[in-house]
């Protein structure tokens, strides 16, 4: 089946499962790739929302230390920190 760019992307998606609705092996793969890619998706999503909370918890420290209110490590007690537990040479 053709595709053309006058075609919205879902209309033609719609067109090519109804061209293999009857195939249930084709159905059944599909099935699992549309599967995959929604856990694909998801995956993605949770580690963005870490990274986001990761990157909130940083700034708070830091506003904190310049607050007086926290004492961070430097960066040589942090090197010392990773060199005892063998990650840093």
């Amino acid at each position: 089946m053709a595709t053309t760019s006058t075609i919205a992307p879902s209309t033609e998606l719609m067109q090519q499962i109804d061209y293999i609705s009857g195939d249930n092996a084709l159905m059944s793969r599909l099935r699992r790739y549309v599967a995959k890619l929604a856990e694909q998706r998801a995956e993605k999503a949770a580690a963005q929302a870490r990274l986001e909370e990761s990157l909130k918890q940083a700034f708070r420290e830091v506003k904190l230390e310049r607050e007086g209110k926290l004492k961070m490590q430097t960066w040589e007690e942090v090197q010392d920190e990773l060199r005892a537990e063998g990650y840093f040479d």
